[in-house]
């Protein structure tokens, strides 16, 4: 596996970039990754003048051959580098276009404490605008010349390895949904993306009398969600028995429109675009429906060994299937040679699912989703799979 890593940094007013860039190189080449080192403030780079240069050349052509890309950079509060600045000028020449399109990239910024969060939120907006993820973020308090002491070696081995880990297993991503329908020269992410969210942390509900009988269910839970759903199952099978009013529907998904911002160029401040609003490009149901695999909770998890098919119908259906062993679990397309349970739904149902707007169960139960096997892993679907962080 090659990585790509740029060093933006000029020597001797890095606050200590060289050192640290040093540190994670080791680390990754221990892990059998070609490093392949490029410093843009020792290059002569012009200014983009619309045209191609051989210099940019060489570093796209490296850049497109590598699995992934590091960004090393000495942030100052005035700016975040002059050389990084003109070289990202130079990918909006649609011969640079998609140069790192799909790839996982690093951000390594040394700093003094002052404009370390502007510069992130910088090296981000390019990084997604060029179809890229910043995956793994590194910023580190430096100084130039003095190298990193033991638990700052520690921490840049950690996100070393991390970074690996992901760029060995080609993480797809999410595009955030400003930057997923970019025009222009930029390409997309790939037709598998990812998002990466943190779920909010959930508060630990008091103790109550019935816990003793849910724990003897199987179940380790009831929020005031499932108590709705509880609560419209109720009136669902009253209204068989025709003593109450209309059963409780899937709510429809509302989709609306919004203006889009265009881009000037990759670090320059956005501007209105009033001329042309456009709807928001939302994630498909197969994209939704991939993520659940990074909302697994494997803590809940504990002796499942299962594998979930899903043949969704409808206006974007797909087939695909979940395998969980172990506190892992893997999206995989097509056909499971033995499922243990098969869900058949419509794609606009399985929209409402998988975003945690109605749990699966009650969807069944209203008669909006159908299965086949093992009926016991559909209710506790919601504690595998955190679907309410895809809202």
């Amino acid at each position: 596996m090659k990585i790509l890593s740029l060093n933006t940094g000029l020597p001797g007013y890095d606050h200590g970039l060289d050192l640290v860039l040093k540190i994670i190189h080791e680390t990754l080449s221990e892990l059998g990754v070609d490093v392949v080192q490029m410093n843009l403030a020792l290059m002569t780079i012009p200014y983009y003048d619309g045209q191609r240069c051989a210099v940019i050349d060489n570093i796209v052509k490296t850049a497109e051959s590598a699995s992934a890309v590091i960004i090393g950079a000495a942030v100052s509060p005035y700016g975040k580098g002059a050389a990084l600045e003109v070289f990202a000028e130079h990918l909006e020449h649609p011969a640079y276009a998609g140069c790192i399109s799909g790839k996982n990239c690093m951000p390594v910024l040394t700093h003094k404490g002052a404009g370390i969060r502007a510069a992130l939120e910088g090296y981000s907006r390019m990084l997604h605008r060029a179809g890229a993820n910043d995956a793994v973020r590194v910023t580190l308090r430096g100084q130039t010349g003095v190298p990193p002491g033991d638990e700052a070696r520690a921490y840049l081995e950690r996100q070393a390895e991390e970074f690996y880990r992901m760029a060995r297993a080609n993480r797809k991503f999410f595009l955030p949904e400003e930057y997923a329908d970019e025009a222009g020269a930029y390409a997309h992410a790939g037709d598998a993306p990812r998002l990466r969210l943190l779920p909010a942390a959930e508060e630990v509900p008091p103790a109550r009398p019935e816990d003793e009988l849910l724990k003897k269910l199987g179940i380790s839970s009831v929020k005031e969600e499932q108590e709705r759903d509880i609560s419209e199952i109720t009136q669902f099978f009253a209204n068989k028995l025709g003593t109450a009013q209309t059963p409780p529907q899937v709510p429809a998904p509302v989709q609306t429109a919004e203006v889009r911002p265009r881009k000037q160029n990759l670090f320059a401040e956005e501007l209105q675009d009033t001329a042309a609003a456009a709807p928001p490009r939302l994630p498909t149901c197969r994209q939704l429906t991939q993520s659940l695999v990074h909302h697994f909770q494997p803590q809940m998890s504990a002796g499942v060994a299962e594998t979930i098919q899903f043949n969704i119908s409808g206006e974007e259906g797909f087939s695909g299937h979940i395998a969980i062993n172990g506190g892992e679990c893997a999206y995989l397309e097509g056909e499971a040679a033995q499922p243990d349970i098969t869900i058949l739904a419509d794609s606009e149902v399985w929209k409402q699912v998988v975003k945690g707007k109605v749990t699966a169960q009650k969807a069944f139960m209203v008669g909006q989703l159908k299965v086949r096997g093992n009926f016991v892993l559909l209710s506790k679907f919601e504690q595998l799979f955190n679907t309410g962080a895809q809202r």
